[in-house]
């Protein structure tokens, strides 16, 4: 998506970088801005279970997920 983005000329808002690399969080990040000027944010984490799985780093879970119905927080992602 990255190379697509540079090749069509658009800005980026926040260049690409690589946040806590090495690090179980650690993702690439870059921000867009659409149309309407809405900042968007699109990251790559390396470590999919960072996203909502790592129990264990408290930085992970997202809380609202706590009040939502239905949601199986222990299922493994469909993508492993």
């Amino acid at each position: 998506m990255r190379e697509r983005i540079e090749d069509q000329g658009e800005p980026f808002r926040v260049a690409p970088k690589c946040r806590f690399r090495d690090e179980p969080l650690g993702h690439w990040t870059f921000f867009l801005q659409d149309p309407s000027g809405n900042w968007l944010e699109f990251k790559h984490n390396s470590d999919p279970q960072a996203v909502l799985g790592r129990r264990e780093l408290s930085e992970v879970r997202d809380r609202d997920l706590n009040r939502v119905r239905g949601v199986d927080r222990d299922r493994k992602p469909a993508f492993q």
